[in-house]
């Protein structure tokens, strides 16, 4: 969007240029051997009716690029938002359930995609010539929100050190087999940062995905989509269900 600004500028300047030209040409005479009224109209007529075109086309470009980049935008902070709704679910889940067993890769998998949404946010050239409320929020989160969430999927590797941490402590004592938990102190203190911090950056998005439905209401179904995101259940036995079912069918 900000090459197509670029030249819809020049092309502007461009237009408004031969068209004055072109008007001086029918208003004074020119009348010479090599030089005159027929020959300047034909000329600079010619060119502004071209920049007229690439004019025009050049506005339809921006305007094609700029709702690519809402849909791209609305896409990728929704993508985000269900991210942040299963991870502050999984680790209420075994919160809640201090004596099962947590993964120490229960957030391996979610790190990459977060971290690729986050970086295609960044990437969206969205440069509207209207500074409209969702493009200053966007800014916004560019400048400070997307760095909290780089941050935040580094506290994922606060995991795999609680549990780390506290396997060498048992073996200290002896045991050579065991499997932390939510019970573990340092495992508890991992997955409630974790999940508190999640909390914070899926408020964030939120806020960002509220600016792109306020400002387009009839272009994106949010309300539905986030009734079903936010109905999800996260439960162990439902879960162990859901695997039996999969594995013995």
């Amino acid at each position: 969007m900000s090459n197509n600004k670029k030249f819809i500028k020049f092309l502007s300047w461009c237009t408004g240029i031969s068209l004055i030209l072109s008007y001086v040409s029918c208003v004074f005479v020119f009348d010479y051997t090599f030089l005159n009224n027929n020959f300047l109209l034909t000329l600079f007529g010619g060119m502004f009716a071209s920049f007229c075109v690439m004019l025009l086309s050049e506005i339809k470009k921006y305007l094609d690029n700029k709702k690519s980049a809402e849909d791209l935008l609305y896409a990728n902070f929704f993508s985000l938002y269900v991210e942040f709704t299963n991870e502050i679910g999984n680790s209420s889940v075994y919160l809640k359930n201090k004596n099962e067993i947590v993964p120490s890769a229960l957030f391996d998998m979610r790190a990459p995609v977060i971290s690729n949404l986050n970086s295609m946010i960044r990437n969206v050239d969205y440069e509207p010539f209207n500074k409209t409320a969702l493009y200053n929020n966007l800014t916004l989160f560019k400048q400070n929100e997307a760095t909290k969430i780089d941050r935040h999927i580094i506290n994922f590797n606060y995991l795999h050190q609680a549990i780390n941490l506290t396997q060498i402590s048992i073996m200290g004592k002896g045991l050579h087999a065991y499997n932390p938990t939510a019970s573990d102190k340092l495992v508890e203190t991992a997955l409630t940062k974790i999940k508190s911090d999640a909390e914070i950056q899926k408020k964030s998005v939120e806020g960002l995905i509220n600016a792109i439905v306020s400002e387009f209401p009839n272009r994106f179904n949010w309300k539905k989509d986030k009734e079903i995101i936010d109905s999800l259940k996260f439960d162990l036995k439902e879960r162990e269900k859901q695997n039996n079912a999969f594995f013995e069918s």
